[in-house]
């Protein structure tokens, strides 16, 4: 008997819930959910890791950017405490020697309270006070017995000490300085330490960070807890403190008792007094940034999940639309991209979509043979097209296919029979004969500029450094179009030379800087000039009441040597602006040469070797001598130490022609015969980036202290103010060459000089009546002096406007006027003299100025017989000018007294 299994109604239910469960699945279970979820775990899976990561690196990294700042702060600290300590030790030294010798005035006092000093005493031996001065004024602190007796026996006679902090009488911490005198007695200087606790005041930051500053036994000299700081606290068992004071320096952490946290700190010392500096901060505030931060990467990241979700079913979406694969191969196919093909082996898509694809992939098959064949035939065309335009073109016509088999050059055509230095047949069969040229520096902007945004349709250019055969560098315009052909880059343009165009916009550049330097350079001279003829005159006045004997005038016969190289150093500053005053002569360059053989052989040591070379010419110019062995001494020692391994020097003199403006000499020079005289050496050569540069003032390739960069300024503007001109031929461990260009001088005769003649002018005044113009204050003061002590009477005026008033209450009556060219106001000096001279004929004119003659000459032009004096001066120079004036129709050289200073007679003719 056979038996069927009829399912119950419970199974029936059982297996219709299942099949809606798995019918509502499948239809949920999308591809499109499925990349959703894929793209969602694969942002959360690094994030997970990442999140904990991000916490540990964000810690370590604000603990060393804390420990840096930390430690940059405390070393700054120290610097100004060491500069403070410098200033101290100075004023000490000074504020010593002024009591010593009573001369303590109201600017040392003020130089002392700004230095914090409360007091300064001198004790002898036994203890006894010799001086004693109370900077403040007030009523004056005495130093406790203990402590007195203390500094008086331990005083050091070496170095001045610095004592650890106390408390002085009333309270207040000090700290006292102590050294013994040569003569055996005690100076003490007593210093507060408001300037300390202002320094540490002055760094905060973040709730708790700030400075501590202790002395060399670990007690407080400045701190945020003022009970610390008076009561001098010890706190020299913390640990920075203690690693302070054994001269340590660097990070650390630690419990701070005095904000009961730890703390992370960067510390330091000062060797000289044993102070300690140290910038603490409580390590709790670093937390905090890290769990801002890090609470910050949190909420990116959580947006990091919900972004990835959006794009994983957006992206998901798009997959699931094989049709847009076909309009994405049309529009390919309209933009060029033949190659591009429909995928039809995705599992995603319908049978029949499948067929679509493989059917317009056949139809693209098809276009792209006919495509190619055309290209083939176009191509040609257009190559024979720009073959025959680049042959009437002075340059290059190239086309250049970058593809993933390399990069090839179909089109290279040269228009001229050499291009950039090279041979046409050399750069047309190999055209990376030319690019290769390309200095390496500016090989990345022709990489960019043939293959770098591709999509910008506009054309393009750009100027690149090409080194030609001989070695010299040519700028090259390359200029043109890219674009891209499917996987290929292709570029079609050109390249001109640009050589000289560059060489004259660099030559424009450097005039203009020249230009706008010398002008500074030169108003500096000027004011400095000033300057120098205060200092110079006070020193002549105080020298002229020392006796012979006395042990100060040395020091004032030093301070005058000093002004004087002051006034020398301006004159030099003024070769630069081309105002500098010259005394050209006829100078054969072969004699100067041979007469300077023995200085230049003495200056250049053993291992340099000097050769001298002439080609016999006529050498003949018109120079300032004595500027031009200068210059020379300048460059031949700059020669010498471009050689620190020896070498050889050749220094030559020729004559040749300048027709004009040179395509290889970077000169300002109108046509004529000119004599070059060069100085080359076999050293270490200048980079072509410092070659713009070498005649700027202050600029050296020298290490620090070794050249001031004064001396290739101060020749270029002595060359270019003589008519001359300066280049300079470099490269880099290839040697220099500097060629100076003066006009040559054949008509002229080389004289030897004579020894000068002296004036037989007098030079004292004899109760002559001088009007003085003078509207500084202290200038005026020295020339009153001057005049007085020469015997002349004087009037002071310290404006145009009052010195018209007083000639005219005085009906011009005065034998002479000294005046200062600029005067504040409407009126100038001139003005003043034009109508004095109107009223007053027979009246003497000296003419003053911190500005060379050249700078004044149009104000002076109608200032007949008038005599020009530069600033400074000495009173000599000052007399035998003011006596030349005085006497102008018979007007003769004085005797030269001053390298500086020469007498010019201004002329209206001159003028």
């Amino acid at each position: 008997m056979n038996a069927s299994f009829t399912p119950s109604a419970a199974d029936q239910t059982d297996e219709l819930q299942a099949g809606r469960i798995r019918k509502f699945v499948s239809r949920l279970l999308t591809m499109r959910v499925v990349l959703a979820i894929a793209f969602t775990m694969i942002a959360i899976v690094p994030t997970v890791f990442l999140s904990g990561w991000v916490e540990r690196t964000v810690l370590q990294h604000e603990v060393e950017a804390v420990e840096e700042k930390h430690l940059l702060l405390a070393t700054n600290s120290k610097q100004s405490l060491e500069r403070y300590v410098d200033d101290v030790e100075t004023g000490f030294d000074l504020f010593v020697q002024a009591l010593q010798f009573d001369q303590t005035s109201h600017y040392l006092q003020q130089l002392a309270l700004r230095l914090k000093f409360r007091s300064l005493e001198i004790y002898a031996p036994d203890g006894l006070p010799e001086y004693v001065w109370n900077v403040a004024g007030k009523e004056r602190v005495e130093i406790a017995r203990d402590i007195r007796n203390n500094l008086v026996a331990g005083a050091p006679a070496d170095a001045l000490r610095f004592y650890p902090v106390q408390l002085d009488t009333r309270g207040r911490p000090t700290i006292y300085l102590a050294r013994e005198l040569p003569n055996g007695d005690v100076a003490i200087g007593v210093l507060s330490t408001d300037f300390i606790r202002k320094l540490q005041h002055s760094i905060a930051f973040g709730d708790g960070g700030h400075a501590a500053i202790v002395d060399r036994t670990g007690q407080v000299l400045a701190h945020p807890k003022a009970a610390w700081v008076n009561t001098l606290k010890d706190i020299s068992a913390i640990d920075p403190v203690a690693r302070m004071l054994r001269g340590e320096t660097g990070v650390t952490q630690f419990y701070s008792p005095a904000v009961k946290a730890d703390m992370i700190a960067g510390f330091t010392f000062l060797p000289e007094t044993g102070w300690g500096v140290m910038v603490p901060q409580p390590f709790s505030e670093l937390q905090a940034r890290v769990d801002r931060f890090t609470n910050a990467a949190y909420a990116v990241i959580a947006l990091g999940f919900v972004v990835a979700a959006i794009l994983g079913w957006f992206l998901a979406g798009f997959m699931l639309r094989p049709v847009n694969a076909v309009i994405q191969g049309t529009s390919q196919i309209a933009d060029g991209h033949l190659d591009w093909r429909v995928p039809t082996d995705t599992l995603i898509a319908p049978r029949e979509l499948r067929a679509l694809g493989q059917n317009f992939n056949d139809m693209v098959d098809e276009v792209q043979a006919s495509h190619a064949a055309l290209k083939v035939h176009a191509e040609e065309e257009r190559r024979d097209l720009l073959g025959r335009i680049a042959e009437h073109l002075p340059g290059i016509i190239f086309r250049r296919v970058a593809e993933p088999g390399g990069v090839t050059y179909p089109v290279f055509n040269v228009g001229t029979p050499r291009v950039f230095g090279f041979e046409r047949h050399m750069v047309t069969t190999d055209p990376t004969t030319f690019i290769d040229a390309i200095i390496p520096e500016d090989r990345e902007l022709w990489q960019r500029l043939v293959e770098g945004e591709i999509e910008a349709p506009e054309s393009r250019y750009q100027d690149v450094r090409v080194r030609m055969p001989s070695g010299q560098i040519a700028w090259a315009r390359l200029f043109g179009t890219v674009r891209r052909q499917g996987e290929r880059i292709v570029w079609d343009g050109g390249a001109i030379d640009v050589t000289q165009e560059k060489t004259t916009e660099q030559q424009l550049m450097q005039s203009q800087k020249m230009q706008a330097m010398g002008k500074l350079t030169g108003g500096i001279a000027h004011d400095f000039n000033n300057l120098l003829a205060i200092i110079l005159g006070h020193l002549e006045l105080v020298e002229e009441q020392l006796d012979d004997g006395s042990r100060l005038r040395p020091f004032a016969r030093n301070a005058i040597d000093a002004a004087e190289k002051g006034a020398d150093l301006t004159s030099r500053l003024l070769a630069f602006t081309r105002n500098q005053e010259l005394r050209p002569q006829a100078t054969d360059l072969d004699i100067l040469l041979s007469d300077m053989q023995p200085l230049l052989d003495s200056s250049i040591g053993e291992t340099v070797e000097i050769d001298y070379q002439s080609d016999g010419a006529s050498n003949i110019v018109k120079i300032d001598q004595n500027q031009l062995e200068n210059a020379l001494l300048n460059l031949v020692i700059n020669a010498r130490d471009a050689m620190p391994d020896g070498g050889k020097i050749k220094v030559r003199t020729e004559c040749l022609d300048i027709g004009g403006p040179r395509s290889n000499h970077a000169l300002e020079l109108p046509p004529g015969r000119y004599v070059r005289l060069s100085v080359t050496d076999s050293g270490t050569g200048i980079e072509p980036k410092d070659l713009t540069r070498v005649f700027e003032p202050f600029f050296t390739t020298k290490r620090t202290n070794e050249g001031s960069g004064l001396g290739l300024s101060m020749v270029h503007g002595f060359v270019r103010q003589s008519d001359g001109d300066i280049e300079i031929i470099s490269e880099p461990n290839a040697g220099t060459t500097v060629n100076i260009y003066v006009p040559q001088a054949t008509d002229l005769i080389v004289d030897r000089p004579s020894p000068p003649i002296s004036s037989d002018i007098p030079v004292y005044g004899a109760g002559k009546s001088i009007l003085l113009i003078e509207d500084e204050t202290v200038v005026g003061d020295i020339c009153e002096n001057f005049l007085s002590q020469l015997g002349y009477g004087v009037v002071r005026a310290d404006t145009g406007e009052n010195a018209i008033q007083i000639l005219h209450d005085r009906n011009f009556e005065f034998d002479g006027i000294v005046s200062d060219v600029v005067l504040p106001g409407p009126l100038t000096g001139p003005n003043v003299v034009e109508l004095a001279i109107q009223q007053n004929p027979a009246i003497g004119i000296l003419m003053m100025s911190g500005y060379p003659e050249d700078h004044c000459k149009k104000l002076l032009a109608h200032c007949q017989h008038a005599i020009y004096l530069r600033k400074p001066f000495r009173k000599q120079v000052f007399g035998e000018h003011l006596a030349m004036a005085l006497n102008a129709t018979r007007f003769k050289q004085p005797k030269k007294t001053d390298a500086a200073q020469e007498p010019t007679a201004i002329t209206a003719a001159k003028a």
